[in-house]
């Protein structure tokens, strides 16, 4: 009940500043552009904003129209979303974003009757308020996730490559094989690969695209402050207003994401699971560019609680209530950007329960112990059929 008032929060801050669904509106446009060949167009600014009132009307002055900021192959990717009108295309947009993310809810093995959570979080309402790709995001993660506890690593390292449409979501997941570069270098050869085939189209529209992208990406590589720091759980985004230090504060998160992963790894003996459950947490705050809207794959460490049994009813409210409470705080109200550090303390909680729970499971004498990757369904028969003590 609380947590619907959260989204409703989002729902109404997001038709009150008139961004309904700009971010969509870009997607659609710059694909229009990008069918016409005119990626020049895409990628500048005040060129871009003519051609969305010219082409759109009304006013689109809103800070979400900031710019086309994605790579090429999204802008060659969105060239299917201008196919259709744009309400059309954003009701099937939204409705594809809804079956991604409950698919991919129900694929963590998370528990049917809390999908209503899912749907009316801040996340996801925001997701499908202002027409974002969250849920195509988290579909991609959770898919690399699943293939990494199966140590399928080539195939991981293929569907890994799609972060190419948006890299900064790839950030603890490079991290991460970064700290197990031996282990995971045919993960990291194969999402070089499915990279380059997914920029095929660079062979027939050349190397324009990419510098323009180069170019706007170097113009803005800080975004506005008003915005970011009050709908974000990163750390880059909570002290820009603060700190006028762009690269500094990206070169601190990677060295804290680093310091993270590689104490995950040490403390429970390399366990995939555990560590790509804290990859998502070091995409989340420390990735130099993430929005709430991008903060659905917060499920993935949230799934592995349930699944180690570190996670109940009561420790799930407590979360839910600390970071809606924050999000509202900053979203609706215009209060004090508190998303970042409310956030990082309930994941903090999140990891200190998840921590107690696997030491302490792994020393009771007579408990199963959950392999990872194994089958949820396999492991809760055995689990029927073990007697503790014998």
């Amino acid at each position: 009940m609380l947590f619907s008032l959260f989204g409703l929060a989002v729902v109404n801050s997001i038709l009150r500043s008139g961004d309904f669904p700009l971010d969509f509106l870009v997607f659609h446009g710059a694909g229009t552009l990008f069918s016409q060949g005119d990626s020049a167009t895409a990628y500048d600014f005040e060129e871009f904003q003519a051609f969305l009132r010219q082409t759109y009307g009304g006013s689109t002055d809103g800070p979400s129209l900031a710019h086309f900021l994605n790579p090429p192959p999204f802008g060659w990717l969105a060239q299917i979303l201008s196919l259709v009108p744009l309400v059309p295309s954003f009701i099937a947009w939204s409705a594809a974003g809804v079956v991604a993310s409950v698919a991919s809810y129900r694929w963590l093995g998370l528990p049917i009757k809390a999908v209503p959570l899912l749907i009316i979080s801040p996340m996801m309402v925001m997701n499908l308020g202002i027409g974002q790709t969250g849920a195509a995001a988290l579909l991609i993660t959770v898919a690399v996730h699943h293939l990494l506890i199966r140590d399928q690593r080539v195939l991981a390292g293929a569907v890994a490559g799609l972060f190419l449409l948006k890299p900064t979501l790839a950030f603890g997941l490079g991290l991460l094989w970064l700290v197990k570069a031996r282990k995971y270098g045919a993960a990291i050869g194969a999402s070089l690969f499915s990279g380059l085939v997914i920029s095929l189209p660079t062979l027939v529209n050349g190397l324009d695209p990419w510098r323009n992208f180069l170019a706007t990406s170097v113009e803005r590589t800080e975004l506005d402050s008003i915005i970011t720091a009050s709908a974000s759980f990163s750390l880059a985004e909570f002290v820009k207003p603060a700190v006028d230090a762009t690269v500094l504060i990206w070169v601190v998160g990677i060295l804290l994401g680093l310091l993270f992963l590689t104490a995950v790894d040490r403390r429970h003996d390399g366990d995939i699971e555990l560590l790509s459950g804290a990859a998502a947490l070091v995409t989340v705050f420390f990735s130099p560019h993430i929005l709430i809207y991008d903060s659905l794959i917060l499920l993935i460490p949230v799934a592995v609680a349930y699944r180690r049994g570190a996670l109940d009813a009561n420790r799930l409210g407590m979360l839910v209530c600390i970071v809606g409470l924050a999000v509202t705080t900053g979203v609706f109200v215009g209060g004090p950007p508190l998303e970042f550090p409310a956030t990082l303390g309930a994941a903090a909680l999140l990891v200190v329960w998840v921590d107690q729970s696997v030491r302490g499971s792994s020393s009771d004498e007579g408990e199963l112990v959950v392999p990872v990757g194994a089958d949820a369904a396999a492991v809760d028969g055995e689990r029927e059929d073990l007697v503790v003590g014998e």
